[in-house]
């Protein structure tokens, strides 16, 4: 889902570090990636996908996917965006 994250107030990456989940606003926004991502990550598990791990500071998340399951994913109303990152395959 494309939800905003207001950023006022955030901590400083070198407070990031020191803080960790227990800082609030980390923790809100990982709340709000819960929600956001729910759907989405369930069809991965659905279909056999990999997930791998989500952003915190962008609304995104790394899956280990077939074509045949990026596409599927692609399709749904809550994704905005699918992008290939590594193949796994030796280019020839």
């Amino acid at each position: 889902m494309l939800e905003e994250f207001p950023l006022e107030g955030f901590p400083a990456v070198g407070e990031l570090r020191n803080a960790g989940e227990e800082h609030p606003l980390i923790r809100a926004r990982a709340e709000q990636l819960v929600r956001s991502q729910g759907c989405a990550l369930a069809a991965i598990r659905e279909e056999d996908g990999h997930y791998i791990q989500s952003f915190w500071l962008i609304n995104a998340f790394a899956a280990d996917l077939t074509a045949e399951q990026a596409e599927a994913l692609s399709a749904r109303p809550d994704v905005r965006a699918i992008s290939l990152s590594e193949l796994g395959v030796e280019p020839p």
